[in-house]
């Protein structure tokens, strides 16, 4: 039995070796543990360290850098079990504390966190230690349990590494024994093999073989390791490649480089150059990425088997060959599918598709051909002409189209480099697997394997693919790199329970493919979605199961929708009506600014890119402590239920933050969801090149748009609004908060009509007010609009009704800087006019006043009509305003509205309400020429920051983009001096308190 050392109580606690503190007896073994942690609270991680289940002592984390702490035992020597237990995992005022371990150093000997002897046991108390809900051990721990070591005896002798077969091309050859001193040559070789437990197949780091690696339980055992042996970085693995090499043998003509290629050699559609990905030739050539499509014109028929060309696209394609051209056509927001032209009527117009598509193609939707020789005329661009077996080139750079025959140039010509099969526990590690035309890596009936340290690029569909029985154990995929995959990163969603672990997947479906993409990661039920990055998806960034117990945590998302829309960083669809056992959490994460792109897509869903978007009939999910930041729409849930939006933290979403959108008709679908203690900050935008109309864009805190139900699916029984706090950087009360609709219903709030409909959640804040504009105006045009001498020439009109309307003039009331003018409409066309004023026609100009209500009303139109006969308006079209013209009791409406006079008759200005019988005051009303404008961006006056997970971060003003010195405060207006440190793993939304824009 181990013995520790008794210690006073206050000496249990652990201590860093940082504060000097030396170890009180010399003779004790020390357990080190490198440790580091994010306070939530005012307080951070606990760390408790158990050996054989006894505890040894415990300590508070508080440091962001890594840190020694020394526990001291008598002796570790018999120990068999340490644990690294993190007891307090929760999340304060939106900012999450996490516990991360990079190692434990115990009897002298340095175990890595993600060494194979660890693993993690996620829950609270004794569930840390049961066994269940295991994961392979990783650094963060970002909830509640043990980091497990389990720690061989001292006197065990080591095991021999690397026992099996060994594959080197450059001293091996296939006639040797396959040993590491006689190893095999050739992949082909491992055919032959039988594996014996223990053993496993070992390729040389920094070679490439050019074959395929098929192996299954006839060559493996269970638990048996593939792996990259030798000098082994992330740039020198052991590389299984679907491609050929093309390099040299070619012959320029004008400016096309070609060469044959060995007959029977199957469609090429992955070509590099110099490690370059080239695109198949296509028409029409990609303006830019939102402008690359031809689109069918206006009246085309819906079809799903033909499509119409535009006359103005006739010209170039009458003459040409299109049979057997792929033709990829986005036949809605998020689809593009890929047909084969079968025939092309010029006369017409019209091309036939081989098969019919799954969705119409419609008016105004796009498409592109590829694959045809008189196609290529652009750099970057190859064709593979099966039929002749050519293939021909325009070099993607000047200085490799001067001389292509010294370049590497590599095609795709083998479906899958690595397949691995029907075993337990298999370890992969240390391998890359590129170019192939299908997928670089399949796991196919392989439950539990470990997949580490390796890359998968430039495949034709997914980096890999996992594919097993859902009842038997998941796989783990971690520590690995996916890029310039076209269909999927990681393709995990038909198998459960897959731990996918601090990986980077990058450029899914974004480099040189016009077709379909799925998700950076998709993964079926119970997955865990852990710590990963991802960056330039095509469509989803990561697409998971609602169902098991998913967890999606500490992923950052960037730049994702790149070529489709209605979709989102983080997406999860279960598709059926009342799916069962649907339960998930998606937590700490951070998603990214992104935008839609709408090129060549017509209809629904264009213009709908989410940061978490919970789609069709998703329930159970707990959505906690995220950052979403600077997309169209922040959190959504679509016909969902039972979902919980909690503490997280909703930046500058660009149309809504909170969505929850019922569409359904059969029955309420969306009852159940919380949006608690959310943290928002809406944008108000605007941009126009002066003299042009000025227009605007204000995000909404909340959607919540119920078919059946409107506003009465928002109380406590059905659908909760909570804590949630909106953040205000117009310093105005009467901008856009709530928008409610349902098939009868459509009502817009301000934050104040908002605060009394629902009073759950907390006050409105505006800790800074930053102007959305500057103006360059004119002279005044109306007269006496301050009122200051009351009503003066101005004049009214009252329509008859029972209680007839009225105007006075009013001092000291709450809204007006002094005298005021109170309108008592008794119809809604009862006005108050201005004397006349002439305007410049054809010019801009803008009109405000402020409007105090004494009840909730709702303002008329902006009307500025002629003063004479026929009395119509002045303005040539519609105002252009951010302005609302409602409001609750007290509220004082505040309207600037920028209009173009149609001629410079006298006119004046008409002041109405439309709710009849509530007063209302306005004042300070003027009409002046606009001779320049400007317009402020968030990027003047916010800046977003946030340090990694394996480190802090220093920024500065320049970091900010700020210049070289600036003044800067926080989301809720606490002084910041910068520099500053930001711990590991946290965001700070920083506003410019000096901005020029700051009012």
């Amino acid at each position: 039995m181990t013995q520790f050392t008794a210690l006073p109580l206050p000496l249990c606690l652990a201590f860093a070796v940082a504060t000097g503190f030396a170890p009180a007896a010399a003779s004790a073994s020390d357990i080190i543990v490198q440790a580091r942690a994010s306070s939530a609270g005012g307080v951070g991680a606990v760390m408790e360290v158990r050996v054989d289940g006894r505890v040894v002592g415990s300590t508070e984390v508080r440091s962001s850098a890594y840190t020694n702490f020394v526990f001291q035992v008598a002796s570790t020597s018999g120990a068999g079990m340490v644990d690294v237990v993190f007891t307090n995992d929760a999340v304060a005022s939106g900012v999450d504390r996490n516990l991360w371990v990079k190692s434990v150093t115990i009897n002298g000997n340095n175990y890595a966190s993600t060494d194979a002897a660890m693993r993690y046991d996620i829950g609270v108390g004794s569930a840390a230690f049961d066994g269940q809900n295991m994961l392979p051990g990783q650094e963060s721990l970002f909830w509640n349990g043990s980091l497990r070591l389990t720690v061989a005896p001292a006197t065990a002798a080591a095991p021999v590494a690397g026992d099996g077969y060994f594959v080197d091309q450059s001293i091996g050859s296939d006639t040797n024994a396959g040993s590491a001193a006689a190893p095999f040559k050739t992949l082909s070789r491992l055919q032959s093999v039988r594996l014996l437990a223990g053993q496993g197949i070992y390729l040389k780091c920094g070679q490439t073989w050019r074959e395929s690696l098929s192996l299954s339980d006839t060559q493996l055992v269970d638990r048996a390791t593939v792996a990259g042996y030798g000098s082994c970085s992330p740039a020198s693995r052991a590389a299984i490649s679907g491609a050929d090499n093309f390099s040299g043998g070619w012959t320029l003509s004008g400016n096309v480089w070609s060469r044959s290629v060995p007959a029977g050699t199957p469609q090429i559609a992955r070509l590099t150059v110099n490690g370059v990905s080239l695109r198949t030739a296509r028409w029409p050539n990609p303006v830019t990425a939102a402008s690359s499509y031809a689109l069918t014109p206006a009246g085309s028929p819906s079809s799903t088997t033909a499509i119409r060309v535009a006359a103005s696209d006739l010209s170039a394609l009458t003459s040409r060959d299109i049979v057997g051209a792929a033709l990829h056509a986005r036949t809605s927001a998020w689809m593009i599918e890929t047909r084969r032209v079968t025939s092309f009527n010029a006369a017409a117009g019209v091309i036939t598709l081989d098969s019919a598509s799954k969705f119409p193609v419609d008016a105004g939707d796009g498409y592109v051909l590829e694959g045809k020789r008189w196609m290529l005329d652009a750099p970057g661009e190859f064709v593979h002409d099966v039929a002749t077996n050519t293939l021909y080139v325009i070099a993607p750079d000047a200085a490799t189209q001067s001389g292509l025959n010294a370049a590497l140039v590599e095609g795709a010509v083998r479906d899958t480099p690595l397949t691995l099969a029907r075993r337990t526990g298999l370890r992969v590690t240390n391998i890359a697997t590129r170019m192939g035309r299908t997928d670089g890596m399949v796991l196919q009936d392989a439950p539990a394997a470990i997949v580490d340290s390796i890359e998968s690029s430039v495949n034709g569909r997914a980096g890999i693919n996992i594919v097993q029985d859902q009842t038997k154990a998941g796989p783990t995929v971690r520590s690995s790199l996916f890029s310039n995959n076209w269909l999927l990163g990681i393709d995990a969603q038909y198998t459960a329970g897959a731990q996918i672990v601090a990986n980077t997947v990058s450029a899914t479906g974004t480099v040189s493919s016009s077709g379909w993409s799925q998700a950076a990661i998709a993964a079926g039920p119970g997955a865990s979605v852990l710590d990963n990055t991802v960056d330039g998806s095509a469509y989803h960034g990561i697409r998971f199961s609602g169902s098991n117990s998913s967890m999606v945590r500490g992923n950052t998302i960037t730049n994702y929708c790149l070529r489709l829309a209605d979709c989102g960083g983080i997406y999860a669809w279960n598709g059926a009506k009342a799916v069962i056992n649907q339960t998930s959490t998606v937590e700490s994460n951070q998603v990214l600014s992104a935008k839609a792109n709408a090129d060549g897509a017509t209809g629904f869903g264009i213009e709908v890119v989410v940061g978490i978007f919970l789609d069709d009939f998703v329930s159970g999910v707990t959505v906690r402590g995220n950052l979403v930041y600077g997309m169209p729409f922040g959190i959504e849930v679509h016909n969902g239920w039972s979902n919980t939006i909690e503490y997280n933290r909703v930046w500058l979403a660009t149309k809504a933050a909170l969505v929850a959108l019922m569409d359904q008709n059969d029955r309420d679908w969306m009852v159940g969801n919380i949006f608690r203690a959310n943290q928002i900050v809406p944008l108000k935008t605007g941009s126009a090149v002066f003299p042009a109309m000025p227009t605007f864009q204000e995000s909404y805190p909340i959607w919540f748009f119920n078919n059946l139900s409107g506003s009465s699916s928002i109380s406590s029984s059905s659908n909760v609004f909570t804590g949630n706090q909106v953040v205000r950087l117009d310093g105005s009360l009467d901008g856009a908060h709530a928008w409610i609709r349902s098939n009868t219903q459509e009502t817009k709030m301000s934050s104040a009509t908002w605060a009394q409909f629902n009073t759950a959640d907390a006050r409105t804040a505006t800790p800074l007010t930053f102007a959305m504009y500057s103006l360059v105006l004119g002279p005044e045009l109306v007269r006496g609009g301050a009122f200051d001498a009351g009503i003066g020439t101005w004049n009214t009109w009252f329509g008859a009704s029972y209680t007839p309307g009225s105007v006075q003039a009013t001092s000291n009331s709450s809204g007006c800087a002094g005298p005021c003018m109170r309108l008592l409409p008794g119809t809604d066309n009862d006005y108050l006019a201005s004397p006349p004023f002439s305007l410049k026609a054809n010019a801009l100009h803008v009109f405000s006043y402020t409007a105090r209500l004494e009840q909730a009303a709702t303002l008329r139109f902006p009307y500025i009509g002629r003063h004479a006969a026929p009395y119509d308006s002045m303005a040539t079209g519609a105002f252009s305003s951010s302005s609302k013209l409602s409001g609750v009791a007290g509220e004082v409406v505040r309207y600037e509205g920028f209009f173009t006079a149609k001629a410079a008759d006298p006119a004046r200005v008409y002041l109405q309400s439309k709710t009849v019988g509530v007063p209302v005051y306005f004042d300070n009303v003027s009409v002046r020429e606009l001779q320049g404008f400007s317009f402020s961006t968030a990027a003047d006056w916010s800046a977003l920051a946030y340090a990694p997970k394996s480190g802090t971060r220093t920024v500065s003003c320049s970091n900010l983009g700020w210049g070289s010195s600036c003044t800067a405060v926080t989301v809720d207006g606490t002084p910041v001096t910068l520099p500053t440190t930001l711990a590991a793993g946290t965001q700070q939304l920083f506003l410019r308190a000096d901005s020029p824009w700051r009012r």
